[in-house]
């Protein structure tokens, strides 16, 4: 059995590549509450911190809190015994591809157990409410007749890009296959956040920024072959 703070994974899907979210909760017992917040860290994957809310008196009487997993994850209860920062105390960090649901076991110093009703660990995307000043530009060589090779990157101030954690873009099928996403976390140096990729038409880009705080903000940025922005 894992003791203190603990961290885990279950299966990385691949494509997509961190969004802090507070999520009011269902597993609540005589004072004692269980909540998560979760942030999106890219391919596919959310890391979710898992804690419990109580008075300070209770919360001193605790002696460990254990998180049971579904039985699917195959992994043995992580068993948290450091209260850690009041704000999530007895904090599970882990990591999944969407909701779950959890048992959780509450322990008390004089030996009491408490078993919590199931709590469901939510997702909660929120989107900002005052948009950064940010937008998409792109650049085009042309290669042939019709071929064209597009980089797409962001312009904003310094201090805004420093508050993004990744750019997600979702480029359309362009008539075959399915739309494809790819992330990028790496700033750089001169074009931000940039992308490229080749084209023969017109053709709309999604663009999806997550933030370090957890919120998010959506761009479309159109490619027109005879333009360059």
């Amino acid at each position: 059995m894992k003791k203190g703070k603990a961290f885990g994974t279950i299966g990385l899907f691949p494509l997509f590549g961190a969004i802090l979210f507070f999520v009011s909760l269902y597993g609540q017992d005589e004072g004692i509450q269980c909540q998560n917040t979760s942030r999106y860290v890219g391919n596919e994957q959310w890391e979710f911190r898992i804690f419990i809310k109580a008075s300070d008196e209770i919360l001193r009487g605790i002696n460990r809190v254990e998180y049971i997993l579904p039985t699917s994850f195959r992994e043995p209860p992580h068993s948290i015994n450091q209260l850690g920062d009041n704000r999530e105390p007895f904090l599970l960090i882990y990591r999944a591809p969407g909701r779950f649901s959890i048992s959780i076991r509450v322990i008390f110093s004089n030996g009491q157990i408490r078993e919590m009703p199931k709590y469901i660990v939510r997702i909660d995307e929120r989107r900002v409410e005052t948009p950064y000043q940010i937008r998409a530009e792109h650049e085009m060589r042309q290669l042939g007749n019709s071929r064209r090779e597009w980089s797409v990157f962001l312009r904003a101030t310094k201090a805004a890009l420093d508050q993004i954690e990744l750019v997600k873009y979702t480029i359309p099928s362009m008539g075959w296959g399915s739309e494809s996403s790819y992330e990028v976390s790496d700033q750089g140096n001169v074009r931000a956040f940039n992308i490229s990729g080749y084209c023969s038409m017109n053709f709309s880009l999604q663009i999806r920024i997550y933030f370090r705080d957890g919120r998010y903000q959506d761009l479309t940025h159109q490619i027109i072959l005879n333009d360059q922005n």
